[in-house]
């Protein structure tokens, strides 16, 4: 279960890799198109709010919207205003938004008649700068007209002050170059990825430290865990008396050998048995003669085919157990008898 989480989320970071780089690797390429074809922009329409009945001695606000590609931009505006016309606050550029390969931009100004009748149309400066080609900036100024119209006379009812709009905001670098906030969502997601890499890297450190600081099971855990395994299986019928005699002779086998280096798996039934009629090993009198019976007995019920029964089988399960919970070390005997005391 840890390693498929593992893998859903090294699958999902390099999902958000590869999508950055996709979306980076166009949004570049889209920007290197447009610095190839370079730019050839027309100038804006003005419009005019209100655009009938202006009142002498009102605002006027002017207004135009324009599409750049990327890495192209108005960063200044500068009116030029006819005879009866005088600006209220410095021009504003504002970014309204980009779109896959283009930037809308928008730009006003705040006017104020100051004398009745035709007013003539005025014009407006446009500064727009891009990247540079062959070694020189791109820069260009165009010449937008702002429409004339009629003021009407008005009672002010004495003199009124003029409303100031607000300080433009000045252009940034991410602004004028979109492929820059593409490239800082790259960044940041890259960044995300990594941290998510970290902290799955220190999990599985952790998880490392964590099973080597479990000690490995014993000899002894491992041949009763076996042993009451092999019971189970012979109380329910999963296995028949013959297979149970095999498998028990492993299980002591392999007990004796890790535990006390005796090479038990490597010799024949008669040498093991041999070597307990001498008396030979760390083992008493009780387990060697345990053992003689019933290593005899077991060679008859794999070679002379003849019938376990599963009463002596249970009395010979039994007797190993013993066998294995008699052979602990007594310091690790009293460490099981410290647990026993702490669960109680």
């Amino acid at each position: 279960m840890g390693r498929l989480i593992v893998k859903i989320i090294l699958g999902v970071i390099g999902a958000f890799l590869l999508a950055a780089l996709i979306v980076g690797a166009l949004a570049y390429r889209q920007y290197r198109l447009s610095v190839a074809d370079g730019f050839s922009p027309t100038a804006p329409t003005f419009e005019l709010s209100p655009a009938s009945n202006i009142m002498l001695g009102k605002d006027v606000r002017v207004l135009a919207k324009m599409q750049c590609p990327w890495g192209y931009a108005p960063v200044k505006a500068t009116l030029d205003l006819a005879k009866g016309l005088q600006s209220v606050a410095e021009p504003v550029i504002r970014k309204l938004g980009d779109r896959w390969g283009k930037s809308e931009w928008e730009i006003s100004a705040e006017i104020q008649p100051y004398r009745t009748g035709e007013i003539k149309p005025s014009k407006c400066s446009i500064e727009i700068t891009g990247p540079e080609k062959n070694g020189t900036a791109y820069s260009k100024t165009l010449k937008a007209s702002i429409p004339g119209f009629k003021v009407l006379a008005v009672d002010t009812g004495g003199k009124r002050e003029l409303d100031i709009a607000g300080e433009a905001r000045p252009v940034s670098a991410v602004d004028r170059n979109p492929l820059m906030r593409v490239l800082l969502v790259v960044a940041l997601v890259g960044l995300l990825a990594l941290a998510l890499a970290g902290v799955v890297f220190a999990l599985l450190v952790w998880k490392k430290k964590r099973e080597m600081a479990i000690p490995p099971p014993t000899p002894w855990e491992i041949a009763i865990q076996r042993l009451d395994k092999l019971a189970a299986e012979l109380g329910d019928g999963s296995i028949d008396g013959l297979a149970c005699v095999a498998g028990l002779t492993d299980i002591i086998r392999l007990y004796l050998e890790e535990r006390f280096s005796v090479p038990t798996t490597t010799r024949t039934t008669q040498e093991f048995l041999l070597d307990l009629e001498r008396g030979e090993g760390p083992l008493g009198a009780d387990h060697r003669l345990f053992l003689r019976d019933f290593m005899s007995a077991a060679e008859l019920v794999k070679f002379a085919k003849l019938p376990a029964d599963e009463t002596l089988l249970l009395d010979a399960l039994a007797k190993a157990r013993r066998l294995v919970e008699s052979t602990i070390p007594e310091v690790e005997d009293e460490q099981g008898r410290q647990k026993e005391k702490e669960n109680v």
